[in-house]
């Protein structure tokens, strides 16, 4: 079994973006992985999880979640706004881009992996006499 940590999950993230800046990589990157890696925890209800040793069931799902909330950051997708300066403006919303393919395609194959593996469910059973 190959232990990951969030700093290779960082890492698998590079492989999978182009261009991201440096006011992302590094620490910012490491700290969107942990946040993902604490809702997969508290999703999946396993408290083994840990920044520095990631089982493997779960890094892609994680390095899915991280790409695309990377990515997401990188292209400011869904940010929306509108501004003028002189005869130059800018309008930015809700639309199709490569982009946002590329983000929706990441969340979707991680909202796949975590249904595949599941979460636990407690279940209760009562006795009558």
């Amino acid at each position: 079994m190959v232990s990951f940590s969030v700093g290779s999950i960082s890492t698998q993230v590079f492989y999978n973006l182009d261009s991201i800046p440096t006011s992302i990589s590094g620490t910012p990157m490491e700290q969107i992985a942990t946040n993902q890696m604490q809702m997969i925890a508290n999703y999946t209800g396993d408290t083994t999880i840990s920044s520095t040793n990631i089982p493997e069931k779960y890094q892609n799902i994680l390095i899915n979640l991280t790409t695309a909330l990377v990515a997401s950051r990188i292209h400011g997708i869904g940010a929306q706004f509108n501004w003028n300066l002189g005869d130059f403006s800018v309008n930015k919303g809700k639309g199709s881009s490569p982009e946002a393919d590329q983000v929706e395609w990441f969340l979707k194959l991680a909202r796949d992996e975590l249904e595949f593996i599941g979460k636990d469910t407690p279940y209760y059973q009562t006795w009558n006499q």
